[in-house]
């Protein structure tokens, strides 16, 4: 077809399904390769004593409430507040929610505190990259005043390539705030067109 990617020109919606299995395998002999050649990372004692630390204070929490219901919450929030017909309004609230959310996840505990094979710990800590990734979710989403692919802006409904055809690229200051930078597309042979179906 166009080549544009695995699909051709364009893919159904939501089906990702090849997308997954040819550039997740990509990504595994390229983890492969990169260690072969460079060896394992290496860990500073430091950092694996701050983690120790971390740990222990989860260990160690007696806070009432479960990350299962954070999770849960925020799970509801992200499908009501930023999923696919967005808006500012909407979006302000969301990142109120997701700050509220971060606090109770501060106190929240475990109900499982053994040290070996501790999934109830696995999920707490995969709830907390999960907050972190919808703050960059809505922060991203707040910020692009337009609509563009999956991202639908109800207050602003129409594609704007003069402000807006560039990535946004999130990263943490050390103080946890969320600071973004651009970085422009680089457009070869096909260029942007709106979707028409």
């Amino acid at each position: 077809c166009a080549a544009v990617s695995v699909h051709g020109a364009n893919r159904l919606g939501a089906n990702s399904l090849l997308d997954t299995l040819v550039f997740g395998r990509l990504a595994g002999v390229e983890a492969s390769r990169h260690v072969a050649q460079n060896g394992p990372a290496h860990i500073t004692d430091q950092r694996l004593q701050q983690t120790q630390e971390t740990l222990d204070q989860i260990f160690s929490r007696t806070g009432s409430e479960h990350y299962g219901t954070i999770r849960r919450e925020l799970r509801e929030t992200m499908t009501r507040m930023a999923g696919t017909f967005r808006t500012g309004a909407r979006l302000q609230e969301a990142q109120a929610r997701l700050q509220d959310l971060h606090h109770r996840y501060g106190q929240a505990s475990l109900m499982d505190r053994g040290r070996l094979f501790n999934y109830d710990l696995l999920a707490f800590l995969e709830t907390g990259f999960l907050l972190d990734l919808a703050d960059t979710v809505v922060e991203g989403a707040i910020r692009r005043e337009e609509s563009r692919g999956a991202h639908a802006r109800v207050d602003f409904p129409t594609r704007r390539d003069e402000e807006f055809l560039c990535h946004f690229l999130f990263s943490k200051t050390p103080d946890g705030e969320l600071k973004m930078a651009r970085e422009p597309v680089i457009i070869t042979h096909y260029k942007p067109k709106a979707r028409t179906y």
